[in-house]
């Protein structure tokens, strides 16, 4: 397991970050995504995301240090029971925040196996008509789509 610190100011830094993030409903300032609940840090654990900090209310400590006991370099940053109660969204946070680095995905593995008529397309790329045939029709060539009547499959 990693290292341990206390945070007891609400004025403290971190703690400032998560709350922007929080209420903007975005990302840290630094870009790590905010996953409340012991669900989503074990569903943050399941998927290897990068955890950078794990922030748990006093109560809860002994719980979270049992879930990333067998993981070593999590940070977790042990807050206030009552700071951290002003810092967290849900009604039922459990007590428990995870920052992680967001996952990525690239187009391809987002639609795979997906048919789409050339308006989905249009939809999720935000291009016109007149730039997307050529540019489907240059995937259909490089054999990243496969043309089907009026749609498309990606492959």
């Amino acid at each position: 397991m990693g290292r341990t610190e206390a945070l007891t100011s609400p004025a403290n830094p971190l703690l400032k970050d998560v709350r922007r993030a929080i209420s903007r409903g975005g990302l840290t300032e630094q870009g790590y995504m905010v996953a409340e609940t012991f669900h989503l840090l074990e569903e943050a654990l399941r998927s290897d995301l990068d955890i950078k900090v794990i922030l748990a209310a006093e109560s809860v400590q002994s719980t979270v240090r049992a879930h990333v006991r067998r993981l070593a370099g999590i940070r977790i940053a042990v807050v206030d029971d009552g700071v951290f109660q002003k810092l967290a969204d849900t009604e039922s946070s459990q007590g428990v925040i995870t920052l992680a680095n967001p996952p990525t995905w690239t187009l391809e593995q987002t639609l795979r196996g997906q048919t789409l008529a050339v308006g989905g397309f249009r939809d999720i790329l935000g291009l016109t008509r007149k730039s997307l045939i050529p540019l489907l029709e240059y995937l259909d060539a490089r054999k990243k789509t496969r043309r089907l009547g009026d749609v498309r499959v990606v492959e």
